[in-house]
Parts: C-alpha cells; sequence; structure tokens
C-alpha cells in the first residue's frame, strides 16, 4: 500500500493548509484514479485549549483518506469526522491514531473533538 502525503505539515500564518500536487506526486494521483491502494493523508494536531491545527485541511475528493489526529495538549480525546464512514477513535494523551476512511465525495466535513466541532476537512473535486 502506498500512502501519498500531500498536506503541509509545520506551522504556517495561515489557517487553511491546501494539498499541493506536485510533479513527485502526480504519479501517484494518477495512479489513485487507476484504484490502487493509494490514500491521501489528512493530519489534525489537537493543541492546548482543544485547538485544532490546521483549521480546514484541503484535499482532492474521491481518494481514499488516512485520518491522522495526534494529541499533543497531555490529554485523551474522542475524535471522529462527521460522516458515516468515520467511526469515532481514542487519540490517548500525547499519542496519534489513524483511520483509514474510503473515498468520499467533495464537501466540508467536520472533525468532532469530544463532541465539538474543532476543525474542517474540505475535499475538492478533481
Amino acid at each position: 500500500m502506498v500512502t501519498v502525503f500531500l498536506a503541509g505539515c509545520g506551522g504556517g500564518a495561515s489557517s487553511t493548509q491546501s494539498a499541493a500536487t506536485s510533479p513527485a506526486t502526480s504519479p501517484a494521483t494518477s495512479t489513485a484514479r487507476a484504484g490502487t491502494n493509494v490514500r491521501l493523508a489528512a493530519p489534525f494536531t489537537i493543541q492546548d485549549g482543544g485547538a485544532v491545527s490546521p483549521a480546514v485541511l484541503t484535499v482532492r475528493a474521491q481518494i481514499p483518506l488516512e485520518l491522522i489526529v495526534v494529541s499533543r495538549d497531555g490529554r485523551a480525546h474522542r475524535a471522529r469526522l462527521d460522516t458515516p464512514a468515520s467511526p469515532p477513535i481514542s487519540v490517548p494523551a500525547n499519542g496519534r491514531v489513524e483511520q483509514l476512511l474510503p473515498a468520499l465525495g467533495a464537501g466540508t466535513y467536520r472533525l468532532i473533538v469530544d463532541g465539538r466541532p474543532r476543525a474542517a476537512l474540505h475535499l475538492r473535486a478533481g
């Protein structure tokens, strides 16, 4: 299985991050359309006070996703992407959880943390 990490990592002044294809990832994107085991990473980090970074993450729709939730605030959390395809996950204190999700249609899906919407995953059409 190949995981294509197109989402940016690290801090930035913007509250929106967008996954952009580069020449190095274009073949993988083409392969994803061919139906192989390619997926896009959707990483979110829970910080002090329950804030989640990034606040909005934008990636392409119709490609399976690997939802990644990291706790950096020293507390355990319950999280889920607001879609029937995403059952709740338990994120351990200072830990990381990954959840493989099927390809979802274009739209915006809320990331619910401890019962409250904290961030969003925006899936854009091709």
